[in-house]
């Protein structure tokens, strides 16, 4: 990563710092998910050997009910975790074009002579769109991805870590 990058990252990390609550939020609600997909993957075993191998019925009256459980926390998780990183987002985004606008407001009208009002009313809009999108959701769409993956990794090893390897 280019050093100017980095630096980039560094400014804009800087803005997350009073939301640092909702991040660590977004955190656990992604392990959450993950963890919910793991354990979805470990009742699949669980409803082919007492459903369908030994003919249970009680567990047949109780992993709907599971399964139910699970999705619906899955998705309590996932809601959490969306809403708390869009949130910081969103107020990173607020912040950004606050400082934005007070900065334009101290520039000379010769800046504003030589510069188009649509190329910078574009900059001011777009720019900071794409870093919000940047930011909020292709972070936490890699970081739950990543969860989910370590966490059906953990499944994988603990189901047959000779096949698993």
């Amino acid at each position: 990563m280019p050093h100017e990058s980095l630096d980039i990252y560094k400014r804009l990390l800087a803005y997350t710092k009073p939301y640092t609550s909702k991040i660590v939020l977004s955190l656990v609600c992604s392990l959450v998910v993950g963890g919910s997909t793991a354990l979805s993957a470990l009742i699949v075993k669980t409803v082919v050997d007492e459903i369908f191998m030994n003919k249970d019925h009680v567990m047949l009256f109780y992993i709907p009910f599971v399964v139910m459980g699970l999705v619906g926390l899955k998705g309590l998780a996932s809601f959490g975790q969306v809403y708390s990183i869009e949130y910081v987002g969103q107020r990173v985004i607020f912040h950004l074009r606050d400082e934005l606008y007070r900065h334009l407001q101290t520039l000379s009208m010769n800046f504003f002579a030589h510069n188009q009002s649509g190329t910078l009313v574009s900059r001011i809009t777009n720019d900071v769109n794409l870093l919000q999108t940047a930011a909020a959701t292709i972070i936490a769409e890699a970081i739950r991805h990543g969860f989910t993956t370590i966490a059906l990794l953990a499944v994988v090893f603990y189901r047959h870590w000779k096949l698993a390897l």
